[in-house]
């Protein structure tokens, strides 16, 4: 069988692990029929796990606007250097057009781009404190002003 997607396993807390099942799903070409890859069947146990590690990395990673423009643009650019495979990926498992799988993957990288630079125009324009939001003018923002 020739495979396109690389077998990897179970991402759960940053670590790809096998299945505890070992089963697997095999992924179709609905264009076709042809096997195209498999991936991994997660039992409940390994889905909480992940769901769990997920959640906990999400309250410990308080990123900075910078760091999330940066993680950002990483991701545009990843996308722009793979396009061409993940459109051909995408068309395989989907049974799109080349066109249209393209299309999608131009408008994911169009949208990481977008959020980029939103994240790096609010990392100019807000600072946290511990009370309030402070505007780069120094003053208060009328939501974080105590009412009289």
């Amino acid at each position: 069988m020739n495979r396109i997607v690389p077998e990897r396993g179970l991402l759960i807390g940053g670590e790809w692990r096998p299945s505890a099942s070992h089963g697997t799903a095999e992924i179709e070409s609905p264009f076709d029929g042809h096997v195209v890859g498999s991936v991994p069947l997660a039992s409940a146990i390994e889905v909480k796990q992940a769901v769990d590690s997920a959640a906990g990395a999400l309250l410990r990673e308080r990123l900075t606007p910078s760091q999330r423009s940066a993680i950002l643009r990483r991701t545009a650019e990843r996308l722009r250097e793979r396009s061409d495979e993940l459109a051909r990926l995408l068309a395989l498992e989907s049974g799109k057009p080349m066109r249209e799988a393209r299309g999608e993957v131009a408008r994911v990288r169009l949208s990481s781009k977008s959020r980029q630079r939103r994240a790096a125009a609010s990392a100019e324009t807000w600072f946290p404190l511990t009370l309030s939001l402070v505007r780069r003018t120094g003053s208060p923002s009328r939501s974080a002003s105590p009412r009289a």
